[in-house]
């Protein structure tokens, strides 16, 4: 009798086990999802140089394209590059079991760059973290805060402008925690936030950054990393567990309240 129901038992046991090894590898398997569907933003780029010297300021000194876009050879060291326009990509981004990650050239390269995507194709990534295949971008989706019709349509006019710089990027490397949570991901479908010009000091002028290009929100709210980084608590209250730095193991960073 024993024996039989040891039996019964350890079948029982391999038939979840196979269960779940199969429910993970159809995770993984499909963790590529098509998000084709997802509408091009009526976004153009400008040719006006006051509307690229806006663009450029958002890019640099709001969103900080330039600290994971910039030539690698600073970026990988987290300084920024002398020539800020030297936005070639290709910095190592270790997620540990999120996998590495590589930001892209965003120069107008014909090969290596931005040059064969159209306006609304590249605002599209930016906005929702959609690239031009369908497929969902988790840096983009997760690392570049709302914009405002004319903060994208600026920042789409300044990437237009820069000079072309070769350099072949890899492609992200997704590691087993991130696809068996991709169902998780989902691009930000977000409506542009109402744009607050510049100009003078107002609440609403840091309201607009704060919870939009500038991304503050982003590292100082409680997410769940399980659940597609959704809030799990009051925005910029601080996060719920230190990160590892990233030069330097023996500590940790804490975004405060």
């Amino acid at each position: 009798m024993k024996s039989k129901l040891w039996r019964r038992l350890l079948g029982a046991l391999l038939t979840v086990v196979v269960a779940i090894i199969a429910f993970l590898g159809y995770l993984i398997a499909t963790h590529r999802r098509d998000y084709s569907d997802v509408p091009l933003p009526k976004i153009s780029a400008s040719t006006d140089p006051a509307v690229i010297a806006h663009g450029a300021y958002v890019a640099h000194a709001i969103a900080h394209c330039s600290a994971c876009h910039g030539n690698p050879e600073f970026a990988n060291k987290h300084q920024l590059s002398p020539d800020p326009n030297d936005l070639r990509g290709g910095y190592t981004l270790r997620a540990g079991p999120f996998g590495t990650f590589f930001p892209s050239n965003l120069t107008p390269h014909p090969e290596t760059g931005i040059a064969k995507l159209s306006d609304a194709e590249l605002a599209r990534i930016i906005r929702h973290g959609v690239s031009r295949d369908g497929g969902y971008d988790p840096l983009m989706a997760l690392a570049v805060g709302p914009m405002s019709d004319e903060d994208l349509t600026a920042v789409v006019s300044y990437l237009r402008s820069l000079p072309p710089i070769e350099n072949a990027v890899p492609a992200d490397e997704w590691g087993l925690l991130a696809k068996v949570l991709s169902r998780t991901f989902t691009p930000r479908m977000s409506l542009a936030p109402t744009y607050v010009a510049r100009g003078g000091v107002s609440k609403e002028r840091g309201e607009y950054l704060a919870n939009g290009p500038a991304l503050c929100f982003s590292c100082h709210t409680p997410v769940d990393k399980t659940a597609g980084f959704a809030e799990v608590g009051p925005r910029f209250s601080g996060a719920l567990e230190p990160e590892p730095d990233s030069l330097d193991e023996n500590f940790e960073v804490q975004a405060p309240n």
